[in-house]
């Protein structure tokens, strides 16, 4: 089961709207739910970061985690990527080549 939980009506709202939007896109239905955020387990520390960490290119290509975790969130929500590079800053010109 894929699913996505929100904590609170603005997030439930936006998981819904971005879940039919890429349905659409696509041509079919999603079957992602949307559920609300109940009691949450913060992974052990091997677990956090785990592809960002067994993957050469991803930490090559992004020596800062928070730069690849900002461009994998932006590109999944639509986020232009003239937005991506200004979230990134000076940042940015290490992976214009990538």
């Amino acid at each position: 089961m894929a699913a996505v939980f929100f904590d609170g009506p603005e997030q439930e709202r936006i998981a819904c709207e971005s879940r039919d939007r890429e349905a659409a896109r696509r041509g079919k239905q999603i079957h992602t739910k949307v559920l609300p955020l109940q009691r949450f387990y913060i992974a052990e520390d091997y677990h956090q970061k785990y592809e960002w960490k067994h993957d050469p290119y991803l930490s090559k290509t992004f020596p800062q985690v928070d730069d690849y975790a900002l461009s994998w969130v932006a590109k999944s929500m639509g986020v232009p990527m003239s937005e991506i590079q200004k979230q990134m800053g000076a940042r940015w010109e290490q992976f214009a080549g990538c």
